[in-house]
């Protein structure tokens, strides 16, 4: 399931910039006069350029772009590229976004040749080509696709979703929006980090977050926060068993962790152990800041989720969950729901209930 969540996750972004490419390409018919100026002075192009050749051109070498776009973004998601800074992946990335551009081009000419034009009008074209359009595609190329991979880029910091909503300003004025919060902490995290110092704790603390990056695309979730050793993920509220699924994610986060156990001894001496709460409810979306700018949450159920969070301590490290989310999960066997009471988080008048969580796939880890 997460290889296919994986997929899913690479062939979006590539149907994206499949998309933005195509609009740079017409894009560049329209605006490139001084480019084409040549051609349509002479005659040499106005029949290619103002008759269908042009589209097709432009849907061959989208479509077989996005093709090895596809490739091109799936060994660019494996760990060992995102571990670059985003200056390099973003270089990297468009140059070999230029390779398979060149091979795209070499595609049209194919498609060009056995379908479209004869041989003598293909070399008549080719051969017509001058330094100016050769310069002046150039550039328009390359400001493309390293503006493209800028916003893929941006995209991935600020979470998929989220970079339309700031581009439209639609979180400008609060929003009301039912919420699923999963808190997560890393356990002894004070000890740990004594024990492999700062520099070494910090990589630590990276290769935990990119174990949990496989999980969040299973899941579908949303990272809304790091904050030190603590993950921040959420849901919207609007599927049955979304519920469900968090705290799938919570316990396939563990056991992912757990089967890497001899790579984290190996390296760091020590294998992490998250422990978690969980809470659901409305809360208000708004875009907050000016310099720096992010949507973020407010209301209850972050609180209370927090406050689950350091109950975990006191129930051996397990999942907390609340009373309500209790409620808003069904069909769920793999489970074992132990009810610890009520508590009253500060602020607050009404009691919460809250009940610690087992999977018994998990043994000991659960």
């Amino acid at each position: 399931m997460v290889m296919k969540t994986k997929k899913r996750f690479v062939l979006w972004d590539s149907i994206i910039i499949l998309v933005l490419f195509a609009i740079s390409v017409y894009l560049f018919y329209l605006a490139a006069a001084w480019g084409i100026s040549d051609y349509l002075a002479d005659n040499a192009y106005r029949d290619y350029v103002t008759g269908p050749g042009v589209h097709w051109e432009n849907l061959i070498l989208s479509l077989s772009f996005g093709l090895l776009l596809a490739v091109v973004n799936a060994w660019s998601d494996t760990p060992r590229v995102r571990r670059l800074p985003v200056g390099s992946i973003i270089v990297l990335k468009s140059l070999l976004y230029l390779l398979s551009f060149a091979f795209a081009c070499t595609c049209v000419m194919l498609v060009f040749r056995l379908f479209l034009f004869s041989p003598e009008e293909l070399a008549s074209i080719i051969g017509s080509t001058t330094p100016k359009f050769l310069i002046s595609a150039s550039l328009w190329l390359t400001m493309c696709i390293l503006m493209i991979n800028f916003i893929m880029e941006v995209r991935r910091k600020v979470g998929p979703g989220n970079l339309s909503a700031l581009f439209t300003g639609y979180y400008r004025h609060p929003r009301m929006q039912d919420r699923i919060f999963l808190f997560l902490d890393l356990k002894a995290s004070t000890t740990i980090a004594e024990r492999l110092g700062p520099e070494k704790y910090s990589r630590f603390l990276r290769q935990c977050y990119y174990d949990l990056n496989e999980v969040v695309l299973d899941y579908r979730a949303q990272i809304y926060q790091f904050v030190g050793d603590e993950v921040v993920l959420s849901w919207k509220n609007q599927v049955r068993d979304t519920p469900l699924q968090s705290l799938r994610a919570f316990f396939d986060f563990k056991e992912k962790l757990s089967s890497r156990k001899a790579l984290y001894e190996k390296k760091y001496g020590v294998v992490p152990l998250f422990r978690g709460g969980i809470d659901a409810g409305v809360v208000t979306a708004t875009e907050v800041g000016d310099i720096k700018r992010e949507i973020a949450y407010h209301g209850d159920p972050l609180n209370t989720a927090a406050r689950l969070l350091e109950l975990s301590k006191t129930y051996g490290d397990r999942l907390v969950i609340s009373g309500k989310m209790k409620d808003e999960i069904s069909n769920a066997a793999e489970f074992i729901f132990d009810y610890q009471g009520e508590i009253q988080p500060r602020g607050k008048t009404e009691k919460v209930a809250i009940y610690t969580v087992r999977n018994d796939k998990l043994g000991s880890l659960s």
